[in-house]
Formats: structure tokens, sequence, C-alpha cells
């Protein structure tokens, strides 16, 4: 009978404690797979999902690294990395004025000959005369200039060319002369453009006005030689 009572306690303590292993195993299992269901949710739906007890430690986390950025220097590896930051500096130019030559003063004429200014007779007397080409109040005093160079061409033996030469060096100086501010780069190149341009006329139909004539004296005056000479720049 003693017998019998031993073993119905010892079945009962192993009942008990069997089920204290099995509660503690249970238990487990359930915080495991628990564990495994967020870790998943994490991973594939994109949920934050956190204990309790780490959020303010991840808070923290976050609050360093924020200040981290903010401290962060702009290296060549952050820059590299930002297309922001490797834009490259706008650069503002500022025009200036273009170089002017020295003698840019007009003198006038003591010869007092008579100028047509740029174009034939014809057109001064029929036309005016006035400003009817482009830019011809620029080149009048070079038109002018070329004229007394081949008038006085053949008592001084200057050629067509020599004449035509100069024509084109007085015409471009005086666009220099007149348009040497930024604001005028345009007209200044279109004035040496059309300077250019009355060039290759002179030197496609120069040479029948060239040809020789009778001997004028006025050439031979002390003041036209620099008014007529292609060895001396425009000072009109």
């Amino acid at each position: 009978m003693k017998t019998l009572s031993v073993i119905i306690l010892l079945s009962i303590l192993g009942i008990k404690q069997c089920s204290s292993i099995k509660k503690e195993l249970l238990d487990k299992i359930v915080d495991d797979v628990t564990d495994k269901i967020l870790s998943d949710l994490e991973e594939f739906n994109g949920l934050d999902i956190d204990n309790d007890e780490n959020e303010e430690d991840e808070d923290d986390d976050v609050m360093m690294e924020v200040e981290n950025d903010e401290n962060e220097d702009l290296t060549p590896k952050r820059r590299k990395a930002d297309p922001w930051l490797r834009v490259p500096p706008i650069r503002i130019r500022i025009p200036v004025n273009h170089p002017r030559p020295h003698n840019c003063q007009i003198h006038r004429d003591q010869c007092g000959r008579f100028k047509n200014g740029c174009g034939p007779q014809f057109y001064t007397k029929y036309l005016g005369g006035k400003n009817f080409l482009p830019h011809e109040s620029t080149f009048t005093q070079a038109c002018n200039k070329h004229d007394s160079c081949f008038d006085c061409s053949n008592e001084h033996g200057w050629t067509q060319k020599q004449c035509d030469d100069r024509f084109l060096q007085d015409m471009i100086k005086k666009c220099k002369c007149n348009y040497y501010k930024w604001y005028h780069t345009i007209k200044r190149g279109d004035c040496i453009a059309w300077a250019h341009v009355f060039y290759g006329a002179v030197r496609a139909g120069g040479h029948q006005f060239i040809e020789p004539h009778n001997i004028n004296q006025n050439c031979y005056r002390q003041c036209m030689i620099p008014l007529a000479s292609p060895h001396v720049e425009v000072t009109e």
C-alpha cells in the first residue's frame, strides 16, 4: 500500500513537472514564431515595428546621424554622391570696352580741296551724298583721303594697291574710333564688315580712276602730303 502511494505521488509530481516544462517550451515557441513573423513583415512589407524597449535608443541614433550630416564637410566623396554639389559655379562675364586707337582726333582739311566723301560725283550731285551708304559718315574722312591718293598718284608714284590698302586701314581705324564702347560690339563688327565691302569695290573698279592724268599742281602743296599719302594714316 505504501509502495502504491509512493508511485502515485511520484506520478503526480512528474505530471506537474512535465506540465511546467511544456508551458515553458510553448512560451518559447510562441516568442520565436512571433519574432519570425515580425521580421518577415519588416523585410517584405517595409513595416517599421519596434519594441518599446529599443525606441529610446534608436531615437538617439537618429539624432546622432542628423547631427553628423549637418557637421559633415563637403568632401569630394560627398560631392560625387550629391549631384547638386557637383554643379560648377556660375561665372558672369562683364563686357569691357574695346581698345581705342590713340590718334582718333579729326583735323580739318587745310588745303581747302573739294571732297565728295564716299561715292562718285554724280552720287553727291544728284542724290545729296548724305549718309546714303552704310556707315558713310564714319568712312567720310577715309573716302576723301582715298580720292586724294588717287588724284596725286601720278605726281608721287603711288599705286592703286597702296591707296586701296590705306583706304581699308583707315576705315577700320574709324570703326574702332567711333565704336569702342562694350555696347557698340555689334555695330563695330558691322562697320568693319562694310569696310571690307568698300575695299572690294575700289579694288574691282578703281583702276579707271587712277590711270595717267594731267599733272595736278595742288598735289605738290605741303599740306596735301599727309592728306593723300598712302604711307600716312588718316588724320582728318
